[in-house]
């Protein structure tokens, strides 16, 4: 399933996630999918809400 927007990397992970099934994916930090603090959880929850699959966060941004 394709999705339209502005953030074609972050469209290109959810359908690959979406077609192999998998339970989880990895990131470098929250900051990696957005640089709005408030926007990092809600697309943290939407990636796993329309894919089932964790993700993981190998640093917070505090650790910077």
């Amino acid at each position: 399933m394709t999705r339209r927007g502005d953030r074609p990397a972050l469209t290109a992970m959810i359908d690959a996630l979406d077609r192999r099934e998998a339970q989880a994916v990895m990131i470098p930090s929250l900051d990696h999918l957005s640089t709005v603090p408030s926007a990092r959880q809600a697309m943290r929850r939407y990636i796993e809400h329309e894919t089932g699959a964790r993700v993981l966060v190998m640093y917070s941004s505090d650790s910077y």
